[in-house]
């Protein structure tokens, strides 16, 4: 017996047209007047504080802005972010200290248009400039095209859009990206994995970094997957043409030093003390004003990281004192 159908309908193509068409001609419409709303100014400027790789750039880009007399300007990647708590160097050597480390997906370039604006922002040339980044960042033969893109986007005031076909995505016409960029992202972010349960909020990772003076804390516990790949450590061909800016813009009174992040005991195949001191000098050549910093340490037991590059909140003081004490031995 084949089922009673009650009702039928019939609609044509013209009548789903019709349909659809109010609803298409909205959302072009609001589309176009966020387009324009951003064009000329009539919405905040883009802060996209939207997860915690973002969050640390827009934080260090507008600390790199704010007046300042700091006596200590570190800069580097997440190593130097991460590992170094700049309140307890102050604490340690009675130097004013900012921390400017961001992310290794960057690259030096970025790393100079941060200490760049820095040292424009400063009442007085700061004593000391330390560059620490990780043996990882020495050797990443490029930057990340995302991060990278990101960055300049925040810097230059405008919408990074995180698609590759703008003009075919209806994200990117319907200005998804402005709301998130620009009033979404004003708002409490929930992070994701171990940084939720420890600063909660992407408001609360930023208030943390100012407290500390741009520095943060990596809440993450160390396993195995971390220490996979190899400790062959080379300088990447691009740092060379990247470093000619970062040298040009450090003050002549101004000590400039360069050090390279620990990494965990057990992950070289080989003993790696020899390697690391032969990565320094080949990293610090690129650097004729630097004062390597020989006697940081090359590794550390793997139970005082939270991964292969940071270190676990505990072991940051520590790490803190032994850089501080270098620099006013040094």
């Amino acid at each position: 017996m084949k089922p009673h159908r009650s009702h039928q309908y019939e609609t044509t193509a013209q009548q789903w047209g019709v349909h659809w068409l109010g609803p298409v001609v909205v959302a072009t419409l609001l589309g176009a007047m966020m387009h324009l709303a951003a064009r000329n100014s009539a919405l905040p400027a883009p802060r996209p504080t939207l997860d915690v790789d973002r969050g640390v750039m827009v934080h260090q880009i507008e600390a790199s802005r704010s007046p300042h007399n700091t006596k200590v300007i570190l800069i580097g990647d997440s190593s130097c972010l991460m590992n170094v708590d700049a309140n307890v160097m102050k604490q340690r050597t009675g130097n004013s200290t900012l921390n400017l480390g961001t992310l290794s997906f960057l690259n030096l370039e970025c790393f100079s248009q941060l200490l760049r604006q820095s040292l424009e922002s400063a009442a007085t040339p700061p004593n000391v400039i330390v560059l620490l980044v990780h043996p990882e960042f020495v050797r990443r033969k490029s930057p990340s095209t995302h991060h990278v893109g990101a960055f300049k986007a925040v810097q230059n005031g405008f919408d990074y859009y995180y698609g590759t076909s703008p003009r075919t995505d209806p994200r990117w016409w319907l200005g998804a990206h402005i709301v998130e960029n620009r009033l979404l992202a004003r708002l409490p972010i929930p992070l994701t994995g171990a940084f939720r349960e420890y600063y909660g909020f992407s408001t609360e990772l930023l208030s943390f970094m100012t407290q500390h003076k741009g520095s943060a804390v990596d809440p993450r516990e160390l396993n195995a997957t971390d220490l996979r790949g190899s400790s062959d450590y080379r300088v990447a061909e691009r740092h060379q043409r990247e470093a000619k800016f970062f040298n040009q813009i450090i003050p002549p009174s101004t000590q400039l030093f360069i050090g390279l992040s620990p990494i965990p005991s057990s992950f070289p195949e080989a003993p790696f003390q020899g390697h690391y001191d032969r990565l320094l000098e080949e990293w610090s050549t690129l650097f004729p004003k630097g004062i390597p910093l020989k006697q940081l340490p090359a590794t550390l037991d793997d139970s005082e990281f939270a991964t292969k590059t940071h270190l676990r909140p505990s072991a940051v003081p520590p790490y803190t004192d032994t850089l501080g004490r270098l620099l006013s031995v040094e």
